[in-house]
């Protein structure tokens, strides 16, 4: 393992890198953000004029608001949820800093968590899938 940010090692298939606290905050951002996007165009939706709210456009874009919620809920928040745990993770075992994970088996293992944590936060679809 280094601290040192090392472009080229950490561009190797072989290897984990991140800076747990820099990620955190980078994922926290962006998930505020995000839910400040959807609440304010639910908002807009919601405070249409009945008159307006019933045109096509107007349906058809409350019904893509849904759907983007929709896939936020079931998709961006469980990988952001599984982002976030890495970080900590990462944080508690090696403690702040950016940090690269030269040993091959030990990265597949950091790279691999975020997608079995993804998949056990990941609510399935009402159909199943």
């Amino acid at each position: 393992m280094t601290d040192s940010p090392d472009p080229a090692a950490a561009k190797s298939e072989s290897a984990f890198a991140m800076d747990p606290v820099e990620t955190v905050l980078t994922l926290s951002r962006f998930l505020v953000g995000a839910q400040r996007n959807m609440a304010e165009s639910r908002r807009v939706l919601d405070n249409l004029p009945p008159a307006a709210a019933e045109l096509p456009e107007a349906v058809e874009v409350a019904a893509k608001c849904r759907a983007l919620e929709e896939t936020f809920v079931r998709e961006t928040l469980p990988s952001l949820a599984a982002s976030m745990r890495l970080a900590l993770e990462v944080y508690d075992t090696f403690g702040p800093g950016y940090h690269v994970i030269e040993d091959p088996v030990d990265a597949a293992l950091l790279n691999n968590k975020h997608h079995v944590w993804t998949t056990e936060l990941t609510k399935a679809k009402p159909d199943g899938d």
